[in-house]
């Protein structure tokens, strides 16, 4: 169905009333939770001692029993796991998505959601800097740069592979296949912040934090949209040609 530049107007319209209180919403919800989130973490990561008590433990742990074949197959996830690897999968289901909807909706979701779960890490990595594990406990021929928590591999896989599985549960037919979506992108999300942890570049509470951050912010962007979807363009207009006839004629 074509769709005029008029008719597309009058199409926006009715949503319109939900763009800046959406948006609003959106900014004031990033900018509160970055300072809570970095204000509590920092005092805690720089004061106390029960997450060190976790972390230290762990990394050592890891250090001491890689092996060859595993380490290789984590290098793999750890690469294709990353932000940009999980941006170019989701512009590549979106980009289905699209083409057998013929709307724009998820490619604006999507880019809210991989847009903001970047912002939110890297603004909360800003705060809280903290150091990544001594590079002895890396694994060879591991890389990284920057402060360490959150992880961003674990933000943006948990954003990015979640808001794929919300994507193709839409086109499951059946229980058995949206929870098939559903494990495998949790797997897949599990499967890169584990990585970061094997290759030693990563505490494991940045890992933690960040499949939280990422899942908290798909929900938070999936509400939103949904509430926007459901807003008075969902709310059927009466009829009013039935009840009052038009100027100029008579009711029989």
């Amino acid at each position: 169905m074509r769709v005029v530049p008029g008719r597309l107007v009058e199409l926006m319209r009715p949503r319109a009333k939900w763009l800046l209180p959406g948006t609003l919403a959106t900014v004031v919800l990033v900018v509160a939770l970055t300072a809570l989130v970095g204000a509590s973490v920092t005092n805690h990561l720089r004061h106390g001692d029960g997450v060190r008590a976790v972390d230290q433990p762990v990394a050592t742990w890891v250090a001491a029993h890689r092996v060859d074949w595993l380490t290789a197959i984590m290098r793999l996830v750890t690469t294709v796991g990353c932000p940009l690897g999980v941006a170019l999968t989701v512009v590549a289901v979106v980009g289905i998505a699209e083409w057998r909807t013929r709307r724009l909706r998820p490619a604006l979701v999507a880019a809210v959601v991989l847009g903001g779960a970047e912002l939110l890490q890297i603004s909360i990595k800003s705060l809280v800097a903290r150091a990544r594990p001594p590079s002895t406990l890396w694994a060879p021929g591991a890389s990284a740069s920057g402060f360490s928590f959150p992880s961003g591999h674990a933000t943006l896989a948990a954003a990015g592979y979640g808001l794929i599985a919300g994507l193709l549960v839409q086109y499951c037919r059946t229980t058995r296949a949206r929870l098939a979506v559903c494990v495998a992108a949790a797997g897949a999300t599990a499967a890169v912040g584990l990585s970061r942890v094997y290759l030693g570049v990563h505490w494991l509470s940045d890992v933690a934090v960040g499949w939280l951050i990422g899942g908290l912010w798909l929900g938070v962007v999936c509400l939103v949209a949904q509430a926007s979807r459901a807003g008075p363009a969902s709310v059927p207009r009466p009829e009013l040609s039935s009840k009052f006839p038009a100027r100029g004629t008579r009711r029989s």
